[in-house]
Formats: structure tokens, C-alpha cells, sequence
């Protein structure tokens, strides 16, 4: 039997999986930390795994990985690295291949963005199969995004097709620019982010600075359900899914992460994005993703397909 190894790389852990040739069943999973130390180290981890899943699955012939950051396609480049940035500037493909040769396996090799590869999952045999055009949001710690059009991927000149994060906040109200103003006043900005952009109002680190401002009391996203807060931050995700709809035009728009789970937060969005889009009753549907967490994973294996 042959089999495709599929890799889900994050910022604090790697998921490695092996499924079947048509990528429709996971067979075994493997999870590990993702080192912050240097390349060199993660490609060993790498290593690592490939080495006790090859020892009993040795017929690999696809590969397919999906990367924490920006990955430029037409060059073989890490662009943007994320929460890893030793990685930046690495041509990761040819090293995961070299790796993958040193274990005996010489097959073909797919790698993208992590959120694409999430994207693609929900797209093709998730919660957006049925519609044409899919945008997968994912609001966890960050806030990431794909776009599958026709059922293709569709990555981007610079791989970064779906790169919500960075996109300016959209200001409609008083409420927005008192927490924009906020943000400016605490230097929240990092070298490369445009101030008050969409991940700094909707991201998990986001609604936990919300409630902390709103409640003054310190909690982790997931705990929180304060009503007025929750309130506040449906309506922020209303008004980031209107940039979605405005500019895309999306059949379906997929809320994916940890986030996503909040009780409600698809069917309050969908009533709430129409005060914001700029027709005033949208056809595009705000669906819950099928997958969740291990999207990435089966993600990375349909890109072998």
C-alpha cells in the first residue's frame, strides 16, 4: 500500500500524519514541539519523525506540508516566518526533500501556508464543499485566512492570498477608534504590522486585552464569557468579515481556531456583517468549520492530490 506524510508546522508544535493515496484517511498522527532554537534543529525533528513513521509505513509517495508563515512558491522560500523567524529565507522544500532522500524516499514534494492548507480541507470536504468560492478565517491566538476559488488554492504571487491579519481595521464607529486609539497609545505595533490592523482587534490576544480593558480583570480567551464583552467582540469580527465580503466576495466565508468555537458567533456574525457590507443582504454564508485543529494536517495532504 502507498501513502502520502503530510506535515502541519506551527509556531509551537508540529503535526505529522501519514494518509492514505487518495488523502481521505488519516492513519497515524505524530505531535511534537517545534523547536525555538535554530533551522537546523527542526529540520533533526523532522528527521526524527519521518524516521519512526517510514519504519512502518515505508511506502511514501507524496509529501505535502503546510508552513506557519508566508511561502513563496515561485522561488522555494520561507518569506515570512512567524513565531519561528530562523526559518525565514530557507528554501524548505529542497531541504525536507534532501531529509526525506537521507531516510530513502524520493517522491514529490508540495508545501504552502499553513492556513491555506486549512483552507483547501474545508473547501474540498468541509464545510465549504458545496459553494465555489470559500474563505477560510481563522481566529486562534492570530488571525489567519485562505481563499479556494473553483477548488483550486489559490496562493498568491508572494503566498500571501488570505493574510487578513495585517489589513488595517476597518473604523466605522466611536467604539472602533477609542480602541484603535488605544492601541496607538500602548505601542502594540511590531516591525512589520500596520497600527490597529485586523488581527490586533479579533485575534484570541485581542478579546483577552478586551476584556481585561472592559472588565478589568485578566483572563485567557477561552474562559471568557462576560456577555457585554462577547457582544463587543462579535460585533469586531462583523466588521473584519465585511473587509472579506467586500473585497472578495466570497460564496462562504469558514471560521476556523479556537476562537471560532464561542457559542453563536456564526449566526451573530451573518445577521451583524449586513450593517457593514456594502449590500445590505449579503449571499455569503458564515459556516462553522468540520475540521477544526487538524485541518492543517489533511489540508497538506490534499495539496498532493
Amino acid at each position: 500500500m502507498s501513502y502520502i506524510l503530510a506535515f502541519d508546522i506551527g509556531g509551537t508544535k508540529i503535526a505529522v500524519g501519514i494518509f492514505d493515496s487518495s488523502a481521505n484517511e488519516e492513519l497515524e498522527r505524530i505531535v511534537e514541539p517545534m523547536p525555538q532554537t535554530s533551522y537546523e534543529d527542526f529540520l533533526s525533528v523532522l528527521d526524527k519523525i519521518i524516521e519512526q513513521l517510514k519504519a512502518e509505513y515505508p511506502n511514501v509517495i507524496k509529501v505535502g506540508a503546510g508552513f506557519c508563515g508566508a511561502y513563496d512558491k515561485k522561488h522555494d522560500v520561507i518569506t515570512s516566518a512567524g513565531n519561528v523567524p530562523f526559518c525565514a529565507g530557507k528554501n524548505f522544500r529542497k531541504d525536507l526533500k534532501d531529509v526525506l532522500q537521507k531516510r530513502g524516499t524520493e517522491c514529490p514534494v508540495f508545501v504552502d501556508n499553513d492556513a491555506n492548507c486549512a483552507a483547501l480541507a474545508e473547501a474540498l470536504e468541509g464545510s465549504g464543499k458545496d459553494y465555489d468560492s470559500v474563505f477560510l478565517m481563522i481566529l486562534g491566538t492570530g488571525v489567519g485566512g485562505g481563499l479556494v476559488i473553483n477548488k483550486q488554492l489559490v496562493s498568491g504571487s508572494n503566498g500571501l492570498t488570505g493574510e487578513l491579519a495585517r489589513v488595517s481595521f476597518p473604523i466605522f464607529d466611536e467604539m472602533d477608534l477609542e480602541l484603535a486609539n488605544r492601541l496607538f497609545a500602548e505601542k502594540r505595533r511590531q516591525h512589520f504590522e500596520t497600527n490597529a490592523n485586523i488581527e490586533q482587534f479579533i485575534s484570541g490576544k485581542s478579546l483577552k486585552w478586551l476584556y481585561e480593558l472592559r472588565a478589568g480583570k485578566v483572563k485567557e480567551a477561552h474562559e471568557i464569557s462576560d456577555p457585554k464583552v462577547i457582544d463587543e467582540y462579535f460585533e469586531l469580527v462583523s466588521k473584519a468579515v465585511s473587509v472579506i465580503v467586500n473585497l472578495i466576495d466570497p460564496e462562504a466565508i469558514v471560521l476556523s481556531g479556537g476562537i471560532s468555537s464561542l457559542s453563536g458567533i456564526c449566526e451573530e456574525v451573518q445577521q451583524r456583517m449586513t450593517k457593514y457590507t456594502i449590500v445590505e443582504n449579503p449571499n455569503t454564508k458564515i459556516l462553522p468549520a468540520k475540521f477544526g485543529a487538524t485541518a492543517g494536517l489533511k489540508g497538506a495532504a490534499m495539496l498532493t492530490l
